[in-house]
């Protein structure tokens, strides 16, 4: 007979999908960078008091969801400020009713991606 321990679950991180359909959309001539989505999944999950995934699942993640609902591939030359960044074409923050307020992030406060 074997002895089984039961483990306490953990909440599951807020997903990715609804996310992704409240708050991108498709925009002719836009682009976000990875850093950018991100920073706006973190303040995006703080005003729905959401647990959110850590941010090495979320950009793993993310480029499966965004290819899933908008068809659109990762890039690897986002160009800011000077440097090439990796991120989506053809991808805006939404600032339509329903979404949170404050769409635009400012870039240049994260760097890393």
């Amino acid at each position: 007979m074997k002895v089984v321990a039961s483990v306490p679950s953990q909440p599951e991180p807020a997903a990715l999908k609804p996310y992704c359909l409240a708050r991108l959309t498709r925009g002719l001539g836009a682009t976000l960078t990875t850093a950018e989505i991100w920073l706006d999944y973190v303040n995006y999950g703080k005003d729905c008091e959401l647990t959110r995934y850590t941010r090495g699942q979320f950009l793993r993640l993310l480029p499966l969801h965004i290819h899933e609902l908008f068809g659109l591939t990762k890039s690897h030359d986002i160009r800011r400020q000077g440097r090439q960044k990796r991120g989506f074409r053809g991808l805006s923050l939404s600032s339509a009713p329903g979404s949170r307020p404050g769409g635009q992030v400012n870039a240049a406060t994260n760097n890393a991606a």
